[in-house]
């Protein structure tokens, strides 16, 4: 029984389920691994900075802690500035000022966004960009030589610092967890195949071990692939690598083919196809696929049963969802005066 068609099933969607998870949660610990540095001092920054480690240092990348309130000496600014620039309406606003900090006898620039009269400043320690080398402290030093040299080879960012971690928690943290309750979910599915959708879903017509078996034994003889499904003597079968659908053929009552236009920039950019196959439960089997393969399903299921109701329209839709019992009884007496007339026997 644990080698009919679908336990190998289960096991294979159990499996991709695994996989999938694992990787995802190893992903998720892979990219906090490598960010680590930044983490730490998401969560414990910022830290005082110590004033010899920054003069000394010549790559702020090397500094553990790199998120800091510094206190310096004394504070010039440097009339460079950053600016915003509203492309809709031409207005400018600015948005951060570049200061030149004295500690000791070396000036860190800082990029300020609040009150540049301060000498406190708090943010991360970065490299220093091209644009500031060369247009801030170049100028500063052909216009006074005498500071040539003294400026340290990054600059302090007193821009938002825990904004990205913030956005990383929630995003990744939501996506750990989904990955280890999948986890859990596939292990104990595997532990236990009856929790598993697919035999839950075919416990609506008896003990799911014993249909599987049915469907097992009807799908071992020569039955020819009917567009996407396989019509077996009693058994309407979907199969794919790692889900299955089954519903007996004498339940179904409603198929018909959707089409979806879909749409770029109001341009219709293509089509896809799909058999809505609805059983007398109220479940339905969705085949998709190219249009031939489509049609082939509801030929062939309209062939083998038909009796049922082909065809969509609003209103049966709204019979369908507001009085399923109507529909099925209606089916039910269509398939007895099929099977009447097929036999002789008057309706």
């Amino acid at each position: 029984m644990n080698n009919s068609l679908v336990h190998s099933t289960i096991r294979r969607s159990n499996r991709n389920q695994l996989i999938l998870c694992a990787v995802g949660a190893l992903l998720l610990v892979g990219l906090a691994a490598l960010n680590t540095r930044y983490f730490y001092n998401f969560f414990f920054g910022p830290f005082p900075a110590n004033r010899q480690a920054l003069l000394a240092t010549t790559d702020a990348g090397t500094l553990r802690q790199y998120f800091v309130k510094i206190s310096g000496d004394q504070v010039l600014d440097t009339g460079a500035q950053e600016v915003s620039r509203n492309t809709k309406t031409g207005s400018e606003r600015v948005t951060a000022s570049f200061m030149a900090v004295l500690l000791d006898d070396r000036f860190l620039i800082v990029k300020a966004q609040d009150d540049t009269k301060t000498t406190d400043f708090t943010g991360y320690l970065e490299p220093m960009p091209s644009d500031v080398s060369t247009e801030i402290i170049a100028d500063i030093e052909r216009e006074v030589p005498e500071v040539r040299g003294a400026f340290l080879p990054y600059m302090l960012n007193t821009d938002s610092f825990r904004g990205t971690g913030y956005v990383a928690l929630a995003i990744g943290i939501p996506l750990f967890g989904l990955c280890l309750w999948g986890l859990a979910r596939a292990i104990r599915r595997t532990n236990d195949p009856s929790t598993h959708p697919i035999l839950r879903a075919l416990s609506r017509f008896g003990p799911p071990d014993y249909v599987a078996s049915q469907i097992d034994a009807e799908m071992l003889a020569a039955n020819p692939k009917a567009g996407g499904v396989q019509l077996t003597s009693n058994w309407l079968v979907h199969a794919a690598p790692a889900s299955l659908s089954a519903t007996r053929i004498d339940d179904v009552v409603w198929a018909y083919k959707q089409v979806t236009q879909h749409r770029t920039n109001g341009i219709p950019t293509g089509k896809t196809y799909a058999a809505q196959i609805w059983d007398r439960h109220g479940v339905c089997i969705t085949v998709t696929g190219k249009e031939p393969v489509v049609n082939q399903t509801l030929e062939a299921i309209g062939q083998r049963v038909p009796w049922v109701l082909t065809g969509y329209s609003p209103e049966l839709e709204k019979t369908w969802k507001q009085n399923r019992a109507a529909v099925v009884d209606a089916v039910e007496q269509r398939r007895r005066q099929v099977l009447g007339q097929a036999q002789g026997v008057p309706a």
